[in-house]
């Protein structure tokens, strides 16, 4: 990896970016993406997770009681099979 130093106008104008900006040259031509570094406290403050804690305590119960699916189970199900 390299490191470029900015000059202070472009590094302002990079930082104030809040997701992907994709770098292009004058003509158009995509030359990268710039993915701004995050600060953990912003992180944390816009990041919602997926799942309900409901979600999690079925996971927990389901892994806690062993069992699953036959590999054969999982395929047919994958495979839109209804049967299974």
């Amino acid at each position: 990896m390299s490191d470029l130093t900015l000059d202070d106008a472009v590094a302002t104008l990079l930082s104030s970016q809040k997701g992907v900006v994709v770098l292009r040259d004058k003509r158009g031509k995509k030359l990268g993406d710039f993915r701004p570094v995050i600060d953990q406290v912003e992180m944390q403050a816009g990041y919602r997770h997926p799942f309900t804690q409901e979600d999690l305590e079925r996971a927990e119960q389901a892994l806690s009681g062993g069992g699953g699916l036959p590999l054969s189970e999982v395929w047919k199900r994958t495979k839109g099979d209804a049967t299974a």
